[in-house]
């Protein structure tokens, strides 16, 4: 079993550390307690949250959506929120927050065949 640590899971996920030690402890996530605070987590309970889950948190509103489908689609220069948004986010988890935005122009993540639709029109 593979095993990664709660920060790794959380950073997989898009979720806080928190959030995952909560899942641990609920049962939703597979792992072992290594000491009266940490965790190591089964690396494929951790696959099977994200290919079943969507994102975790707030959808993104549409300026937010806006601002990260223009950086990714265009390399158009964007606020450092934005910027390190995209840094710190998993591919999948990106896509899933991204297809939270309602109908409009089809996405498409080639690396995991996840299909999503954006709000916004693009040529």
């Amino acid at each position: 079993m593979t095993e990664v640590t709660t920060a790794d899971a959380a950073r997989r996920l898009g979720l806080s550390q928190e959030r995952v030690s909560q899942m641990l402890r609920s049962g939703e996530l597979v792992g072992r307690r290594i000491s009266a605070r940490g965790w190591l987590v089964d690396l494929a309970s951790v696959a099977e949250r994200a290919r079943v889950a969507t994102a975790g948190g707030r959808p993104w509103s549409e300026n937010r959506v806006r601002s990260v489908i223009d950086a990714l689609s265009n390399g158009e220069a964007t606020d450092p929120k934005t910027r390190a948004l995209i840094r710190t986010t998993e591919p999948d988890v990106l896509w899933r927050k991204l297809a939270q935005a309602g109908d409009g122009a089809a996405l498409h993540c080639p690396a995991s065949g996840y299909r999503a639709r954006c709000a916004h029109a693009h040529g």
